[in-house]
C-alpha cells in the first residue's frame, strides 16, 4: 500500500508527522491547513509504502463462561 506523511519546517527543523494520508488529496489539504495557520514555516509531502504483512498481530482471547 502506498501512503504519504507530512514533514514541517520549524524553528528548530524539520519535523515529520505520525498521521499517515491514504490520499494524496489529504495530504494536500492538512499541508495547506498548517501553511495557512502558521503552525510550520514550509511543509513536504512524502510518499510512504506499507507493507500489507505485519510485524506483530495480538487478537483477543476469548473467555469462555
Amino acid at each position: 500500500m502506498s501512503g504519504f506523511v507530512i514533514e514541517s519546517l520549524y524553528l528548530t527543523g524539520w519535523r515529520r508527522g505520525s498521521q499517515v494520508y491514504w490520499r494524496y488529496v489529504d495530504a494536500v489539504r492538512e499541508a495547506q491547513t498548517q501553511l495557512s495557520e502558521d503552525e510550520s514555516r514550509a511543509v513536504r509531502i512524502l510518499p510512504i509504502k506499507v507493507a500489507d504483512d505485519p510485524v506483530f498481530e495480538w487478537e483477543k482471547l476469548e473467555v469462555a463462561s
